[in-house]
């Protein structure tokens, strides 16, 4: 019986030492993998490229993706910014690395494991409009949707040297960045007044929002003369007629056109 028992317990001994080993081996095998992935030049980054960015340092798009898509993740982390299978990038991941990059509308990573080359595409937001507000004097770069994303260097006493269509705000004390400065319908029946006014030859309008319960605008011509619109339908039916008041010696001498009422025109 004793010998039974000696022969059990070294069996049991071997086999542990069997399981303890092959856990050893499996451990060595994935530390010495990661190992190689952290360093076979293969997956070293040799060049960052940004393209697509104007106003948006190259810098500090790097950054912003760094802090979300790499620094976010243990793994990523892990590998650190210099090894390519970190810049895979979740759309989650990149989506909220734009949230350090108002300007920006989008981004596209894309990496090529054989020229080891990380390339991060960029898809700015357009300077739409320059918008104004009077109360705070501070003007915003505002995109085709209607977001005002960006702080402009002009200021309601120096935009004359602005060439995108400018509209001076004194309907509100200030707008919020990274808001709507309209509703999308509203917005988007201004950019059609800015088409109406470029199409009579009044390139780069200054309009003038005062009352935003009216939803109306102003445009006043450079001799003084002022057409008036409303934010609630789109002008271009109106075109034709007011290009030919324009073009009446008998009329285009009138202070004001007023297109507030779809479908009719006053003038005086």
């Amino acid at each position: 019986m004793r010998y039974r028992s000696r022969t059990r317990e070294k069996e049991v001994f071997l086999k542990r030492v069997k399981i303890y080993g092959i856990v050893g081996s499996v451990l060595l095998l994935v530390i010495g993998f990661f190992s190689f992935l952290f360093h076979f030049p293969l997956f070293s980054v040799e060049k960052i490229l940004v393209s697509g960015n104007s106003s948006v340092s190259s810098a500090a798009i790097i950054a912003a993706v760094d802090s979300q898509i790499i620094e976010k993740s243990s793994f990523n982390h892990w590998l650190g910014l210099t090894n390519i299978l970190s810049w895979g990038g979740s759309p989650r991941a990149t989506a909220a690395a734009l949230k350090y990059l108002p300007s920006v509308a989008g981004l596209k990573i894309e990496r090529d494991i054989f020229s080891r080359q990380v390339i991060i595409k960029v898809n700015e937001r357009p300077k739409t409009l320059l918008w104004c507000v009077t109360a705070s004097g501070s003007c915003y770069w505002v995109d085709q949707n209607g977001t005002a994303f960006l702080r402009s260097n002009l200021t309601t006493t120096s935009t004359a040297s602005s060439t995108t269509p400018l509209v001076v705000d004194s309907s509100r004390p200030n707008i919020i960045l990274l808001g709507r400065v309209l509703d999308s319908s509203r917005y988007g029946n201004l950019l059609q007044i800015v088409a109406f006014l470029n199409n009579l030859g009044f390139k780069n309008p200054e309009i003038y929002l005062e009352n935003l319960n009216y939803d109306e605008v102003r445009f006043k011509t450079p001799d003084g003369k002022e057409i008036y619109f409303s934010l609630l339908f789109n002008p271009a039916d109106d075109f034709g007629a007011v290009k030919s008041i324009f073009q009446d010696p008998a009329l285009k001498s009138n202070q004001y056109k007023d297109l507030i009422v779809q479908g009719r025109i006053y003038y005086k």
